[in-house]
C-alpha cells in the first residue's frame, strides 16, 4: 500500500494514526520546507525517526511533526537501520498533540524559522546571569544574522526547543525579531 500526500491538507500525527491501526510497517518520508525526515513503523508502532538535519529518536519525531507544509509518501515494509524509539504510540501521539497546542501560541511571536534574531541595545545583566543553559546556548548564537533555523543546525537541536528559548529569551526582553 503505497500512499502519498500533502501536509497542506492533514497532519502528521492524523496521517501516521491511518498507518498505523493498520498495522502497517514501513517508512514515511517527508519532504518540506524544514527539510527531510523519514519516521518508521513496524507493525504500527512508530520505533524510529530521523532528520536530514541529523536528529534521530523522539526529538526527531517531535521536529517532524510540527511541520505543516511539504509532501510526504509512505514506503510499505521498509525497515530502519536502528531502533531508537521504545515509547507506544498513545504516549508518543499525546506529545505531540501538546506540541502542537504550544506550537499554534509560539506562531503568534515566530512567524517564520527564517527571521534574524538581534539582542536588544541594553540587555538587563541580570537577566542574562540567570539564564538557563539551553537559553544561554542560544542567546551567545545570536549575531542579528543568524536565523531561526541557522541556529536550530548550529546546536542540532529541534525547531520546537529552539522556539521555546528564543519565546522566553523575546518575553524577558533580551532579543528581538526582524519581522518580514
Amino acid at each position: 500500500m503505497s500512499f502519498q500526500g500533502s501536509l497542506d491538507k492533514m497532519k502528521l500525527p492524523e496521517i501516521i494514526q491511518l498507518v498505523a491501526v493498520a498495522g502497517k510497517t514501513g517508512k514515511f518520508s517527508i519532504d518540506s520546507i524544514y527539510g527531510k525526515g523519514d519516521i518508521y513503523l513496524f507493525q504500527g508502532e512508530i520505533i524510529h525517526a530521523e532528520t536530514s538535519g541529523a536528529l534521530k529518536g523522539e526529538n526527531a519525531l517531535y521536529s517532524i511533526a510540527i511541520w505543516e507544509q511539504g509532501d510526504f509518501l509512505f514506503h510499505p515494509d521498509a525497515q530502519p537501520q536502528e531502533h531508537s524509539i521504545k515509547k507506544n504510540n498513545t504516549a508518543l501521539l499525546m506529545e505531540i498533540a501538546k506540541r502542537l497546542d504550544e506550537w499554534k501560541i509560539l506562531k503568534r511571536y515566530i512567524r517564520s524559522l527564517s527571521m534574524v534574531i538581534n539582542k536588544t541595545s541594553d540587555p538587563n545583566k541580570l537577566r542574562i546571569k540567570n539564564l538557563s543553559k539551553g537559553e544561554l546556548q542560544i542567546y551567545s548564537l545570536i549575531d542579528g544574522e543568524k536565523n531561526i533555523t541557522d541556529i536550530a543546525n548550529e546546536l542540532g537541536m529541534e525547531i520546537f526547543s529552539i522556539c521555546k528559548y528564543i519565546f522566553g529569551l523575546l518575553t524577558m526582553k533580551l532579543i528581538n525579531i526582524e519581522y518580514e
